[in-house]
């Protein structure tokens, strides 16, 4: 696996290394031989570690003559441009491959987004919160992220600035970039809940199971009641078809699931309005039809444990094949990617950045992201011989943090962990499974880790 990861990752940057987005100068950056040629500047991205920057660069080489100065690495990253780790991330994904783990032959991918406290800088006005009057404030970056739940696998994902954040666009992007299909069942929470959203994944022939907001709100849900006899004391599953527009010329109002759509609102499908047209000078295609018909189904389910408290799914599966349990059962999978972002944050070190500009902080978000690819792949390769154990009388799986720190020393280059060790110990470091839990999360705000306090 090292070879082929390794050899992947020394292709990409020979590509790369030619492509404007790849390096700021192509053809003259990387050119000459040096202490950090390409290769060697993703590698040491990839082995992110919580400790000083000048401790992590002695460990990483083996002769004295080649470490080079904390100064010199950030020079060098000033070469790579924002497309080379994306040329890795792709590239590594594609050579570790998908997972096998479905659902029903479906693959579940969970669609979110987290903040991320990046070092402070008042002057990039892009990232900067002033969370009081007299405060220091802090700064951030939004990462949103499709997850393959069950396989444990970032399949894509796209960084925001806080100050021009779009949950639902980056959504839509990702799945399009990823060729999400047939056999692909995406899962979001309430703040995708969009007209958008729903038509991009039903024109992209993915499938998809949204929470939105229930019956008493502003939302999609709001229009559905006043237009479906839909009960409210009781589950319920309906099929629902809305009638989008951007008139409401008289013909239109008389269709009774007719929604207007004003002009700010972002729907892709259909054409501004005539008069929005002569304000813009925008020539529509004429063939383009003037209203959008959305179909779905409205799920009503209970909440486990309550009587009053309801929560409401918009889908487009099958109610044959996935009755109400199914649905309940898809969604609640999607919160394996809050665990995934936990795992990348304080796990795969992206609580304790190295870098100080935002440029070099994404080259370190995404290099965390291949890595917990890499090894999440180990962990399912490795995964299958506990379930052949001896009997055990509770579950258990593979310790994710002592995996991600032997699959590091793996891929070190001093070769520090041979693989028949790698294999024995991440097999041999468990953890209890502990399904079924319940607790009430209490939101306590965490800042960035100052350099100063990092370990030596």
């Amino acid at each position: 696996m090292k070879e082929n990861v390794m050899g992947t990752i020394r292709k990409t940057c020979d590509g790369m290394r030619k492509c404007r987005n790849g390096v700021k100068k192509p053809g003259r950056d990387f050119s000459r031989t040096r202490k950090l040629p390409l290769a060697t500047t993703v590698a040491l991205l990839l082995d992110r570690r919580p400790e000083a920057e000048a401790k992590h660069l002695c460990g990483f080489f083996r002769s004295p003559k080649d470490i080079p100065s904390p100064s010199a690495w950030t020079q060098r990253l000033d070469l790579v441009g924002e497309g080379l780790m994306r040329g890795v991330f792709e590239s590594v994904n594609d050579s570790i491959g998908p997972g096998m783990r479905s659902f029903m032959g479906y693959n579940i991918i969970a669609c979110d987004g987290s903040d991320i406290n990046i070092p402070r800088d008042p002057d990039d006005k892009d990232t900067y919160f002033k969370s009081q009057e007299g405060g220091r404030g802090f700064n951030q970056l939004h990462l949103n992220c499709l997850h393959d739940v069950l396989n444990d696998r970032f399949v894509d994902y796209q960084i925001q600035v806080p100050m021009m954040e779009n949950e639902q666009k980056a959504c839509r992007e990702m799945a399009l970039r990823s060729g999400l299909g047939p056999k692909d069942i995406l899962v979001a929470d309430r703040g995708y809940e969009s007209y958008n959203d729903l038509a991009a994944f039903g024109e992209l022939g993915c499938h998809y199971v949204i929470r939105v907001k229930d019956a008493g709100s502003n939302g999609i849900m709001g229009r559905v009641i006043r237009m479906y006899p839909f009960p409210l004391d009781k589950e319920a599953d309906i099929d629902v078809e809305l009638c989008l527009t951007r008139s409401q010329g008289k013909m239109i109002r008389a269709i009774p699931s007719f929604v207007f759509l004003p002009q700010d609102a972002d729907f892709d499908y259909l054409p501004p309005t005539s008069n929005h047209r002569k304000g813009r000078g925008i020539v529509l295609d004429p063939s383009r039809a003037e209203t959008y018909r959305l179909r779905f189904r409205a799920v009503r389910i209970r909440i486990d444990g309550s009587e009053n408290v309801f929560e409401v799914l918009f889908t487009n599966l099958e109610r044959d094949a996935f009755p109400m349990g199914s649905l309940k059962h898809i969604y609640r999978l999607r919160w394996s990617i809050e665990g995934a972002f936990r795992r990348l944050k304080y796990y795969d070190c992206v609580s304790m950045l190295h870098s100080r500009k935002r440029a070099h902080v994404i080259l370190e978000i995404v290099a965390s992201l291949v890595m917990h690819n890499i090894v999440s792949a180990v962990i399912r390769m490795q995964s299958p011989g506990i379930l052949r154990g001896r009997p055990r009388r509770y579950a258990y799986a593979i310790s994710y943090s002592f995996a991600s720190w032997a699959v590091k020393e793996f891929f070190h280059p001093l070769a520090r962990m041979p693989a028949i060790k790698l294999a024995r110990c991440v097999a041999s470091n468990l953890e209890p499974v502990r399904s079924g839990r319940s607790y009430q999360r209490h939101l306590i705000p965490k800042s960035f880790v100052c350099f100063t306090y990092r370990a030596a």
